[in-house]
């Protein structure tokens, strides 16, 4: 159903050996803006985060960002070269030794936007070959993330509202005395760090943290700082570092 925009969404879930098979799922209303990549959801809504924050399913609004509102924009980050010829020369682009690209370009100073780049370790050959002949091969090594940010662009995830739970029987109960509070925000600084924050606040937790994704040439390190108010208070950090293999 569909009204001003606004589209009913009801899931169910079928169990053939189950006590009960079929159950309702998240009950919800939702609305996509494509000029800004931003998805409300109005209902239930059962959302995941990332690093030290845990998976909820609560029952209010949410406001997060569908980068795939627009397939066509790049999020991530793009690579670039400056290149000079002196000739006009066929240029092709290699990654990884696959040919990916061939551009008839004319003497003098070129800008090569958006080489074509794997998740990974990537070696990018560009062989040049002029008018008269010669050749000539430049190398080019990168790191590439699919996790990170490009530059200035944002993403984010926020979400009020109760806890919602099924119980075994397929009950469904909203807890009106358990209200939740949950945002997480990160933002492109560089094509190789990402930095981010999260804060999430409920009846008896207040955590709040710090995120961010760097990649190098040896690698890429991704963390998550975290501090707590429960009865006690307390702190976590998450680690995650890895050695960047070429993809042959």
């Amino acid at each position: 159903m569909n009204i001003n925009r606004w589209v009913l969404e009801q899931k169910f879930s079928f169990e053939d050996k189950a006590t009960v098979p079929w159950l309702r799922r998240e009950t919800q209303l939702v609305k996509d803006n494509a000029d800004t990549s931003v998805r409300w959801n109005v209902g239930d809504i059962n959302f995941s985060t990332r690093g030290l924050m845990g998976n909820r399913t609560v029952s209010g609004l949410s406001i997060r960002r569908l980068f795939n509102l627009k397939p066509y924009d790049n999020q991530q980050p793009v690579r670039d070269y400056r290149l000079f010829l002196a000739e006009d020369s066929q240029v092709e682009i290699y990654s990884n030794d696959i040919l990916r690209k061939k551009i008839a370009l004319p003497a003098g100073n070129h800008e090569l936007i958006d080489l074509p780049l794997f998740d990974g370790f990537n070696q990018i050959r560009l062989h040049i070959k002029d008018r008269f002949n010669k050749e000539r091969d430049i190398l080019l090594d990168y790191n590439q993330d699919l996790q990170l940010l490009a530059p200035n662009v944002s993403d984010f995830l926020l979400v009020a509202g109760v806890v919602r739970e099924t119980n075994n029987e397929g009950e469904i109960n909203y807890f009106g005395k358990r209200p939740i509070f949950s945002l997480f925000y990160q933002q492109g600084l560089s094509n190789d760090f990402t930095i981010g924050g999260h804060l999430e606040i409920d009846k008896n937790v207040v955590m709040a943290g710090h995120t961010g994704l760097w990649n190098g040439v040896l690698g890429r390190l991704d963390y998550d700082v975290g501090v707590s108010s429960d009865v006690q208070s307390g702190g976590g950090v998450l680690l995650d570092y890895q050695l960047k293999k070429n993809n042959q």
